[in-house]
């Protein structure tokens, strides 16, 4: 697609409001932002994603992420330079701001996010150098983008295996997380393996619950990743998407965000990211739970998790990693690839299958009783079935969430108690009647002499 002439700024302004109709709003006012302070960049950007769009179709969070990189990279050049006049000393300059030293990054999880970028950029003036022709493979790299490669990265993944999060962190997190929204996230994150925007964009009608041949309730849903659509099994996460869908303010629209923002100002609308990333990484690890350490009801063991959960990382992919990294001791290759929605060709499972790969080393701890066997931590994040009506429960609940049956010894115990002092205020009630009627009747006020209980 080739440039347009430069707009009129009315006209430009329309041209935004178009472009980011179904987006958030903080991308709208980046790009009208820029369209007040370099207008000639704005126009440029507004042709580049008009041709992603013709020519790929992209997502909306694509969308998103290619607007604020580059609206980035006019910032950082303080919105004087136009992109036509950038020489790779100006494309280098912006990359090389992502650099960390090793003591604040020792896994180089900048390199990670300098190449994503580097990717972009060398996208987006393939496109500038070349809006002519029609097929991107052919377009010719500029000289601005001669010599800007991606970097070399020795780490397989940017996560450590002692950043994984544990069975047992997992449930200590559903326990004591205060909002039914974050504890449907992260039930379903976990459950699925699943990339953070690919849950992002559910709604409430994507959840389909089903019941296999056995009575046993289960659900599904379809994501759309970066390869293909898959179906994904609900199956632990289920009490945790009834339990939110029960306070889900939308709930009787079907075509409602299934996790949308309880903010004031954007109540109601999908939740995004970076907004979800905040709850969990700012909000939860900083604050919450680090206070929890001193509240004298929290278990001590619950304490040990919650200090090991606070030195790990909490951004949404730490989850999938999590996930992955259980299941791919589970599953075979051909299945994780399936379960993760990776390509026949990609190398991730690999990470998984070597990299955090202890089976060997469990193996041997097992043989020699050290560790038991890892069943058993499936067993923790397990839904407790109602022996009732087969509902699943969360494993933990002392009641059943539909039928409201005991399903604890605890809360049968707690039942009989409360019959009991049921009984006992009964029997009270009816010796202060008694007690009564027997003045009532010496007083000569009723003529009927009353019967002893008993």
């Amino acid at each position: 697609m080739a440039l347009t002439e430069q707009l009129p700024p009315s006209q430009l302004e329309k041209t935004i409001v178009l472009l980011t109709a179904n987006l958030e709003r903080y991308c709208r006012s980046l790009f009208l932002k820029l369209a007040n302070t370099n207008s000639e960049n704005a126009q440029i950007l507004a042709d580049f994603i008009t041709a992603e769009q013709n020519e790929i179709n992209i997502k909306d969070s694509t969308k998103e992420w290619k607007i604020k990189i580059i609206f980035q990279l006019s910032a950082f050049h303080e919105h004087a330079k136009s992109f036509k006049d950038m020489t790779k000393d100006d494309i280098l300059a912006y990359l090389n701001k992502l650099r960390k030293p090793e003591s604040e990054d020792p896994t180089h999880k900048w390199i990670g996010t300098y190449n994503n970028r580097q990717m972009l950029l060398n996208k987006f003036f393939r496109w500038l150098y070349n809006p002519d022709e029609p097929d991107h493979r052919q377009r010719i790299t500029p000289p601005c983008m001669r010599g800007v490669k991606r970097l070399p990265r020795k780490e397989k993944s940017p996560y450590k295996p002692s950043d994984i999060w544990t069975n047992e962190e997992h449930a200590v997190f559903l326990k004591y997380c205060p909002m039914k929204r974050d504890r449907c996230y992260h039930a379903i994150a976990y459950d699925t393996s699943a990339r953070p925007h690919e849950l992002l964009r559910l709604k409430i009608k994507d959840i389909k619950f089903k019941l296999s041949p056995d009575g046993i309730q289960y659900a599904e849903i379809l994501v759309s990743g970066k390869t293909r659509p898959r179906t994904l099994p609900l199956i632990s996460s289920i009490p945790y998407i009834k339990e939110w869908l029960q306070e889900h303010p939308l709930r009787n629209n079907p075509e409602a965000a299934l996790f949308l923002s309880l903010g004031d100002s954007n109540y109601g609308r999908p939740i995004t990211r970076d907004g979800l990333w905040w709850h969990f990484a700012k909000h939860y690890r900083t604050k919450y739970f680090p206070r929890l350490l001193e509240e004298p009801s929290v278990p001590a063991t619950d304490k040990e998790h919650i200090k090991s959960m606070i030195a790990k990382p909490w951004n949404l992919y730490i989850f999938r990693h999590s996930a992955l990294t259980q299941k791919s001791q589970i599953l075979k290759e051909t299945t994780l690839r399936d379960h993760a929605g990776w390509t026949m060709s990609s190398k991730m499972p690999q990470v998984y299958l070597h990299y955090f790969g202890t089976e060997s080393s469990n193996s041997l701890l097992e043989a020699y009783g050290i560790i038991k066997h890892s069943q058993k931590q499936i067993e923790i994040l397990k839904s407790k079935a109602c022996p009732n009506c087969n509902e699943p429960n969360k494993p933990d609940e002392r009641f059943c969430f539909k039928c409201k049956m005991v399903l604890t010894y605890d809360a049968y115990k707690d039942t009989l108690d409360q019959e009991q002092a049921k009984e006992e205020r009964l029997k009270v009630v009816q010796d202060q009647l008694q007690a009564l009627y027997r003045q009532l009747y010496r007083e000569g006020l009723i003529k009927e002499q009353p019967r002893e209980s008993g």
